[in-house]
């Protein structure tokens, strides 16, 4: 059992396979059951599935009563969401996408003009050479920060909310210490050029 009070935490979950309007309101309420919750803080569609419409109907109404406190999809690219957001009553909150240095999704965030993006694998995966990347390298001795804080700070200055992944306490420490410098014009124009705006997971 945590420590930590429920109201200090950000409880997320997500919807992992296709399910019809009824299925969905089943599975929230075992989820909430699991978790021993009464709301969920965000609730994500894992992906754009081919009853997603119907789903998200479902949480729209959780939405509404409260029962959950934020709603959203994850690997929606730009068509797909453009599509979705047609038929929807309430804007989706998130969008969780591959998204880094080197994958930017330019062309997906001029359209979410009311959809925050989130990150996942803000580092990559360490694909690429992330962590030996020459670009990131010299900022961070610039800056007296390390290259996966530098990363993370790109894509908050960009409006990105980044989720990294680690199970190290002393990395999570780092992950969070990127509030206290900024990139400037400079940094933000170099780092721009490693976009080559494809996916480096290629398997959606």
């Amino acid at each position: 059992m945590s420590k930590v009070p429920l109201h200090e935490l950000f409880i997320t979950t997500k919807l992992s396979q296709n399910m019809s309007y009824k299925e969905t309101l089943k599975s929230i309420n075992v989820a909430l059951k699991k978790l021993k919750l009464e709301y969920i803080d965000l609730l994500l569609i894992h992906g754009a599935y081919s009853d997603s419409k119907q789903m998200y109907k479902a949480m729209e109404e959780l939405y509404e009563n409260g029962v959950l406190r934020a709603i959203g999809i994850s690997n929606f690219t730009t068509k797909k969401y453009v599509d979705f957001v047609k038929d929807v009553k309430i804007t989706p909150m998130i969008n969780q996408m591959e998204t880094h240095v080197f994958f930017m999704q330019k062309e997906l965030r001029a359209v979410m003009k009311d959809t925050r993006l989130e990150a996942w694998s803000p580092f990559a995966n360490g694909k690429n050479g992330y962590f030996s990347n020459l670009v990131l390298d010299g900022i961070a001795k610039k800056h007296g920060k390390n290259i996966a804080q530098i990363g993370l700070r790109y894509l908050i200055q960009n409006g990105i909310i980044a989720i990294p992944k680690t199970t190290k306490k002393s990395r999570m420490i780092e992950n969070i210490d990127i509030f206290d410098f900024s990139l400037d014009d400079e940094d933000l124009t170099k780092i721009s050029h490693l976009d080559t705006n494809k996916s480096l997971f290629g398997w959606y």
